[in-house]
């Protein structure tokens, strides 16, 4: 069972959200503490799964993927084909970033990126109208990113201690 954060720990994953590539010294010098405390503290943060990976984020319009789409997907509950099995399918493809299960009126929210529109409709048809199990595909073209985190936000849960 994993201890509650305390303060020292939200600080220190505030800050290792904002730059997972600092260094050991400069953490420790930001939140106040020793580099041996923060090292416990990450390890124990990786053990419990807290810490699930740490990453480079790239700019994906910089990169190439001009287009983003919300794909909002209906899935035939009695169909042949499963859900898991319909999920596993979708993992296949490289271009969805995110998939979501919803309550509601449809079953799952697909975050996608393309190149171009063009590549996005090539994929619709080639892919996802063809998937054994998808009864229905409604897509949104995102516009502009108006926030654009993958950070939580821990001051809130700071506050509540």
């Amino acid at each position: 069972m994993s201890e509650p954060l305390d303060a020292l720990d939200l600080k220190i994953l505030t800050e290792l959200q904002s730059d997972a590539s600092l260094r050991l010294e400069a953490l420790a010098e930001r939140v106040g503490s020793s580099k041996s405390v923060c090292w416990r503290r990450i390890q124990r943060f990786k053990e419990e799964g807290i810490v699930t990976n740490s990453v480079t984020l790239l700019d994906a319009e910089k990169v190439g993927f001009g287009v983003m789409v919300l794909a909002m997907v209906k899935i035939d509950g009695r169909g042949e084909v499963t859900a898991s099995q319909i999920i596993e399918n979708i993992r296949k493809i490289p271009q969805v970033v995110e998939c979501h299960a919803l309550m509601g009126a449809v079953d799952l929210l697909l975050k996608i990126v393309a190149p171009t529109i063009k590549d996005y409709e090539k994929l619709l048809w080639e892919r996802f109208s063809s998937m054994p199990g998808i009864v229905d595909i409604r897509s949104s073209i995102s516009l502009t990113r108006l926030i654009d985190t993958t950070q939580l936000p821990l001051q809130i849960l700071a506050k509540r201690r």
